[in-house]
């Protein structure tokens, strides 16, 4: 699993789009194949520091659309949506508190988007994906390592692949936790985030 960082808007000038506007650009004609994403097998989790004390979470519902081949980086595109509202640290009155107006406002802003907008590849496993996470209103550039391993799953060709990336996430770029929450000495700023995808490409 590799680890990256997320840059700030000066270095890197990405459009981040909306849910809307996100699946009408998979529907574009001259996509890279599609991927179904298998939700039991794929994973967003987290680690935060609460008061000096660290805890683990997850946000237990999300969607991708996802368009994708390691020969045809130029039409990939992928487009994630998660549900904030169901964040899930292991205590309520926590994830109350994140659910909260402060935090991720989740009746205001259910979805948090990454989108990307460009590709490369690094070699037959390693690959990087730029583009936007747009959290609440507030969008900020992302540069995302990963790996990935495609296999073939039966003889009919039927191919799986699972993706797999961690990145450091600083709460105050995306100003979540506003007001008293902004100061790090409650909460700290920073905010590591993995990430597993299991998806079949769809025939």
């Amino acid at each position: 699993m590799i680890r990256f960082s997320v840059f700030r808007p000066a270095l890197i000038g990405v459009l981040a789009l909306g849910l809307t506007a996100g699946a009408a650009f998979a529907d574009r004609v001259g996509l890279a194949p599609a991927w179904d994403m298998d939700k039991s097998q794929s994973s967003i989790t987290f680690k935060g520091n609460q008061m000096g004390k660290a805890f683990d979470g997850r946000f237990a519902d999300f969607d991708a659309i996802i368009h994708f081949a390691p020969d045809d980086l130029n039409n990939a595109y992928v487009h994630v949506a998660v549900k904030t509202a169901h964040v899930d640290s292991g205590d309520k009155e926590r994830d109350d508190t994140m659910k909260s107006k402060p935090w991720f406002d989740v009746k205001n802003f259910p979805d948090a988007i990454y989108e990307s907008s460009m590709f490369h590849k690094t070699d037959d496993t390693h690959f990087v994906s730029e583009g936007n996470l747009t959290i609440r209103d507030v969008t900020i550039p992302v540069i995302l390592p990963f790996t990935l391993t495609i296999t073939d799953t039966d003889d009919s060709g039927k191919k799986t692949a699972v993706m797999q990336a961690a990145v450091s996430l600083d709460r105050s770029l995306l100003q979540l936790g506003r007001g008293d929450w902004a100061d790090p000495k409650s909460v700290a700023n920073n905010v590591d985030v993995a990430i597993t995808v299991v998806a079949t490409q769809t025939p």
